[in-house]
């Protein structure tokens, strides 16, 4: 009898003596073999009969499908119906030792053996039955976590599968997989300050399913540290304040404010990031060798209920001494020559090392490199330390070389150079100051000096600079609508030029511009932006951008109220990139209880395939304006066409020349013709502007020019927008309207921290009638108020005002908005506001303390059928009339500015 074994540990191979045959008939793993349709040839010898999987020490049955098990079983054996025999011979027990290891291989078993028995033929011949006797290792079918309220299963399972830690349902026992899945449940405890938790497991098998188990993990969570005090031990040159205070998630617990916060929990892994910033700290000001080790951890008091451990955190600080630099040198540079570094890093002999200086520097060092196309340069810096035992000071050959190791032409003048001063900024190998401080302490100003100990350090930087690298292809992705062409005109990098990574960047800052596209996303992590080296190519990359395109039609109907309109109903149908051209397109129309408007416009944003752009529109409108009785006092009604073309100057610059011809119509009520005329001011004419009824007839050209490198057209974050212009009406363009009018816009987005920005607004204007124009009229007056302009103010109720308190409207006017901006998830985005301005009548000056205020929040959000924002706007109008509401909300369209 041959057999082969192998336990869960062990794996062994015995081969038996030959015993007496068994007698027919024969019962192997509780199969009875039969005799077979047809016997062997009489002298046959021994042969291959029956093969047996047996799995009789779990039940008899397999988790896994038996077909699975024959797979991997490749030992023949006889075939009596079909007259087929296959001898017993050292081949089969070859072939046995081979299934053997396939079996085992599978990692499906706990345990294996093969055995053979000899069946005796009626004939006298041996037939051997072979058994597969297997018994397979447990399988998991019921995770469970018992013991912890703090963390949740979908927690711990979605954290698991994060670290690609999982014991999937039907997967067999794993003890590594075990232990890993312990280790990340107590990180995650001592995440939330739980550093003394235990997890064990438990295997308990299920009732008539054998080999199918149920994993307990017992979770004892033990108690949550908490931080009561934060001691540095060996500090002289930054005070304990300033350190916890360089500390993000490292802090002292404060009673009032822990139980919303968190704050005061402790995090070993946050902590090790704090001493980075700590140490990052140090070295920006000059301490190259300064240590923060681990904190030595004080229990000062357990709570009652011994749930919260109360400790003192004292942490270890070696600060060294403070650096100065002594030579300071640029390395491995061939591309780029050394003078051209001077003007990047703002370090030189004699001042104190700052490596966020170093790190500035290196940043436009790579934007340097990247813009010629070494988009793989790397820089790092070496430093030789005066007080180290082992520095040697410079030779005067080692002196004579450049950056590049070259020979300089002046040897004797660079030998002197390498000389040690006789005065000026020598700089002393080490030594003390006396340093004075100023600390604030209690409202009161103290001043204390100490000793610092000040060493030299001389620093090289070294330029590895890679390869210049070429543009191979530039592809696009995602853009089903948009043809390639409309983005390929803004792309400034092109196929076979060099890989300018800043000309990459500004790419896809214009490609956002266009808001045909959700915004494309750059950094580490983002796929929107792909730069992969050409395979089989040297020196070439692919460019591929992912775009994902917005909806570009537009339909809306709708009906409301607004303090312009009043009720009203409205339908608009508008394209961004009409048949994905980049045409735009637009129809709309409002018809309101005070108001009317009509509006067909289309821009072409590339003429020609030229950066040349030309827009079209017709409009009409109408409007009604109440008096305080509530009947129509003042109407307008303007009916025009303008035609406007662009023209691309530079780097986001354009050059606007735009010409409208309009007609408006006047008509104004009696009581408000009756009305006595608003005197002016010495030597100022007296003013009615309620005298304009009739037909007036605007001709006039608005140059403008245009600076935008905004980086969205609706959730911005950075970049600013800078617009100056000029209409000017009437004169030998005809018209019945006479004036000058410059004005100009600035706008700035400023990032902050992650998810945060503020944005700011400067807007003003002027108006000056001339030739036979005595008088602006009334609706080329500005007014300010409304969502747009002053936020909580009413439409058109900020200027100047006449005796009867009706609106006169000014001839100048400036505006300034201020927004802090914190997106909070996906479109949603909270505004923070402050808004001030004022219009101004011809006798007074501009008047910044004159200005109307509101403040308040603002909830926008980006409607993705629309395309637009949707604004609702809480405002408090501290400087209001008397029928202006203090507080309230109210509903906007559309972006601020």
């Amino acid at each position: 009898m041959v057999t082969l074994a192998c336990g869960a540990r062990d794996l062994h191979a015995q081969s038996a003596s030959t015993e007496t045959p068994t007698p027919s008939p024969l019962t192997v793993c509780g199969v009875p073999i039969s005799p077979p349709a047809k016997l062997p040839p009489a002298d046959s010898p021994p042969i291959v009969y029956v093969l047996v999987p047996c799995f009789q020490k779990q039940g008899g049955s397999s988790v896994v499908e038996p077909q699975t098990y024959l797979y991997y079983i490749q030992t023949k054996r006889s075939l009596p119906s079909q007259d087929v025999w296959v001898p017993y011979t050292e081949a089969t027990e070859a072939s046995l030792k081979a299934d053997f290891r396939r079996l085992w291989a599978t990692t499906f078993l706990d345990d294996l053996k093969i055995e053979t028995f000899d069946y005796t033929f009626a004939n006298g011949v041996i037939g051997k039955v072979i058994l597969y006797d297997m018994e397979e290792r447990q399988r998991v079918k019921v995770v469970d976590y018992a013991g912890t309220k703090q963390l949740e299963s979908t927690k711990i399972d979605e954290r698991l599968k994060d670290e690609n830690v999982t014991i999937r349902l039907d997967s067999f026992i794993d003890d590594s997989v075990i232990r890993r899945v312990k280790t990340v449940i107590r990180r995650m405890l001592a995440e939330k300050g739980f550093l003394d938790s235990t997890v064990t497991h438990t295997i308990k098998p299920l009732e008539d399913k054998p080999k199918l188990v149920n994993i307990t993990f017992t979770i004892s969570e033990g108690p949550k540290y908490k931080v009561r005090k934060i001691d540095f031990i060996g500090n002289t040159a930054v005070s304990d304040a300033t350190l916890k205070a360089k500390m993000k998630d490292t802090k002292e617990e404060l009673w009032y404010l822990s139980w919303i916060t968190g704050r005061g929990t402790y995090n070993e892994e946050k902590y090790a990031d704090d001493t980075e910033k700590l140490v990052g700290y140090y070295r920006d000001l000059g301490y190259l060798r300064a240590r923060v080790d681990n904190p030595e951890i004080r229990t000062i008091e357990d709570s009652k209920d011994e749930k919260i451990r109360y400790v003192e955190l004292r942490i270890p600080v070696s600060e060294g001494p403070r650096y100065k630099i002594g030579e300071f040198n640029i390395a491995d540079n061939k591309v780029v020559k050394s003078e051209a570094f001077k003007t990047i890093f703002q370090a030189k002999k004699g001042d104190f090392y700052s490596e966020k200086t170093i790190r500035k520097g290196f940043e436009k060092t790579r934007e340097l490199y990247g813009a010629i196309g070494y988009f793989e340069f790397t820089a790092y810096p070496d430093f030789k330390f005066h007080d180290a035992p082992d520095y040697q000071p410079p030779s005067e050959a080692d002196a004579t070389k450049t950056a590049d190791g070259a020979k300089t032409d002046d040897a004797a003048k660079a030998a002197d150079a390498a000389k040690p001063d006789k005065g000026g900024d020598q700089v002393p190998a080490t030594g003390t100051i006396m340093v004075s401080d100023r600390p604030w302490m209690y409202g009161k100003l103290l001043k204390r000096s100490r000793q610092e100990q000040v060493s030299i350090v001389d620093v090289t930087l070294h330029m590895q600079e890679g390869e210049q690298y070429f543009v191979n292809r530039i592809v696009f992705v995602g853009n089903t609508v948009t043809s390639d062409k409309v983005i390929r005109r803004e792309m400034n990098l092109v196929e076979n030029g060099v890989f300018n990574t800043e000309a990459l960047k500004y790419s896809v800052k214009r490609i956002n511009q266009l808001g045909y596209f959700k915004p494309i996303e750059e950094g580490p992590g983002k796929d929107a932006v792909k730069v992969e080296k050409t395979p089989n190519a040297k020196n070439k990359v692919d460019v591929t951008l992912k775009l994902d395109e917005h909806n570009r039609n537009e339909f809306n109907f709708g009906a409301g109220f607004s303090e312009l309109d009043g009720t009203f109903i409205s339908g608009a149908f508008s394209t961004t990139n009409f048949l994905g051209g980049g045409e735009t397109v637009s129809v709309s129309a409002q018809v309101g209880a005070r108001a009317k408007n009509y509006n067909l416009s289309a821009t072409e944003p590339y003429v020609f395939d030229r950066p040349i752009s030309a827009g079209a529109s017709l409009y009409s409108t109408k409007i009604n304006y109440l008096t305080t009785t509530g009947s129509v006092g003042y109407s307008e009604v303007t009916n025009g066409a303008s035609i406007t073309g662009g023209l691309f100057l530079g780097r986001f610059l354009h050059g606007y020349l735009s010409y409208t011809y309009q007609v408006i119509d006047v008509a104004i009520s009696k009581d408000l013709l009756q009305s006595t005329t608003t005197t002016g001011t010495a030597g100022e004419p007296a003013f009615n502007p309620f005298l304009d009824q009739g037909r007036h007839i605007e001709s006039r050209i608005g140059p403008s020019i245009v600076y935008n490198s905004v980086d969205n057209p609706f959730m911005p974050r950075s970049g600013k927008r800078i617009t100056a212009g000029m209409d000017f009406a009437g004169g030998p363009l005809g018209g019945s309207i006479d004036y000058v009018s410059p004005n100009g816009e600035a706008v700035v987005y400023i990032p902050f921290i992650k998810k945060t920005a503020f944005g700011l607004r400067a807007q003003g204007a002027w108006i000056r009638q001339y030739g036979d124009t005595e008088q602006l009229p009334y609706y080329r007056r500005f007014f300010l108020g409304g969502e747009n302009q002053i936020r909580g103010v009413d439409l058109r109720t900020v200027g100047p005002v006449d005796d009867q308190n009706r609106e006169l409207g000014g001839n100048k006017f400036v505006l300034f908005n201020a927004e802090y901006y914190l997106d909070l998830f996906g479109p949603v985005r909270l505004v923070l506001f402050h808004d001030a301005g004022q219009a101004f009548k011809e006798s007074d000056r501009i008047n910044l303390y004159d200005l109307r205020t509101s403040s308040g929040a603002e909830l926008r959000f980006m409607v993705p059928v629309m395309n637009v924002p949707f604004r609702l706007i809480y405002a408090w109008n501290v400087y209001r009339d008397s029928f202006q509401p203090a507080r309230g909300f109210k509903f906007a369209v559309g972006t601020m500015f």
